[in-house]
C-alpha cells in the first residue's frame, strides 16, 4: 500500500509539472500571437503610409509629364513653323532663280 501511495504521489507530481508545462506553452503562445497582431496593425499602417506616398508619386509625375508634353507640343509647333518658312523661302528663292535667263 506505501508503494501505491507512493506512485499516486508521484503520479501526482508529475501531472503538476505536466500542467504547469502546458500552461507556460499556452501563455507563450498567447504571447506570440499578441505580438503578431501588433506586427499586422503595424504593417498595415506602413502599407497605408506607402499607398499615400505612392499618390502622391502619382500625382507629381502626372504634373511633371503633362508639363512635359505642353513643352514639347510648343516646341514642335515652333519647329513646324520654322521649317514651313524655310520650305516656302526655298520654294521663293527657286522661282526666282527659275525667272533668271541661263545661257545655252
Amino acid at each position: 500500500m506505501v508503494r501505491m501511495a507512493k506512485g499516486k504521489e508521484r503520479f501526482e507530481i508529475l501531472l503538476e509539472e505536466i500542467r504547469d508545462k502546458v500552461q507556460l506553452v499556452s501563455e507563450g503562445h498567447g504571447a506570440i500571437r499578441q505580438e503578431m497582431q501588433e506586427m499586422k496593425g503595424e504593417l498595415r499602417q506602413e502599407m497605408r503610409e506607402m499607398k499615400g506616398e505612392l499618390k502622391q508619386d502619382n500625382v507629381l509625375l502626372n504634373k511633371k509629364l503633362d508639363s512635359v508634353h505642353v513643352s514639347l507640343k510648343n516646341e514642335i509647333k515652333a519647329t513646324a513653323g520654322i521649317l514651313d518658312y524655310e520650305i516656302k523661302e526655298v520654294g521663293r528663292k527657286l522661282e526666282e532663280h527659275i525667272k533668271v535667263p541661263h545661257g545655252a
